[in-house]
């Protein structure tokens, strides 16, 4: 003989809410605590490697730069790469990417837009804005300044700009070699591939277009269009008033000249 009570809950088996004679809110309790845990350790864990690449990228570089008088006074030093905006009067760095804004910003690598009165770089990539000059050895992208200074390229000097794979528009343009376009009232370049357009263009070789009032360029390899066109070698077509190839038999020809 048994408990008739006893054998009658085992025929029924746990009463509804509960698991194991225990209530099943309390087990889910329990059971999210357990659970709650790792997932805590997990957060936590994710959270200070999170910190921990932060503090290294800080290190490495920097977000902001204000500048007074260049690295004599600015927020970090040159040799700190700046990723972000640099804004000041006059800042100094190795290498800048982003937004610069400001009178006067000179950097060694530049990337982004640059909007300044006077900007200088060794090595130039995206956009840069100056209202009186731009010096850039290396532009890759576009250099537009409003006043540059009217100066010409004399032996020996380096150029406004060395290389140029883009376009610069200026007052007055300076460059070594331009793959690309060079726009300005006047116009100097070693070696332009691409068009050159002034009201006084002039290149040592030209392959390509020159466009202004008056064209000139020791050997070209391409068009002049001009109310006057100079070449001393062509391997192309002079539209113009009058058009010279000193090279030539007929060193001036009216209108039309083609050399091939």
């Amino acid at each position: 003989m048994g408990c008739p009570w006893l054998a009658e809950d085992r025929r029924q088996g746990p009463r509804r809410g509960e698991y194991g004679g225990v209530p099943s809110r309390q087990v889910q309790l329990h059971t999210g605590n357990k659970r709650g845990k790792p997932f805590a350790a997990s957060v936590l864990a994710v959270l200070f490697l999170a910190l921990s690449a932060l503090s290294a990228c800080a290190a490495s570089f920097s977000p902001l730069q204000i500048g007074i008088l260049g690295d004599k006074c600015q927020l970090v030093s040159p040799d700190t790469p700046v990723i972000g905006l640099r804004i000041g009067l006059a800042s100094d760095n190795a290498t800048v990417a982003g937004l610069d804004l400001g009178w006067g910003s000179m950097a060694r690598h530049f990337s982004g837009i640059r909007l300044n009165v006077l900007s200088s770089a060794d090595e130039c990539n995206g956009i840069s804005i100056a209202l009186l000059a731009d010096v850039s050895e290396h532009v890759n992208g576009i250099a537009i300044a409003f006043l540059e200074p009217l100066v010409f390229e004399r032996p020996g000097e380096p150029a406004l700009h060395q290389h140029v794979n883009g376009a610069t528009v200026a007052f007055a343009g300076f460059a070594e070699e331009v793959n690309g376009l060079q726009l300005a009232c006047f116009a100097q370049a070693t070696t332009i591939r691409g068009i050159q357009a002034a009201a006084m263009p002039i290149a040592r070789t030209a392959c390509g277009l020159q466009f202004g009032l008056f064209n000139r360029a020791d050997d070209l390899y391409g068009l002049q269009v001009g109310l006057a066109n100079h070449a001393e070698s062509l391997r192309g077509v002079q539209l113009g008033l009058l058009n010279f190839d000193t090279s030539s038999s007929w060193s001036c020809l009216p209108l039309l000249r083609v050399s091939l």
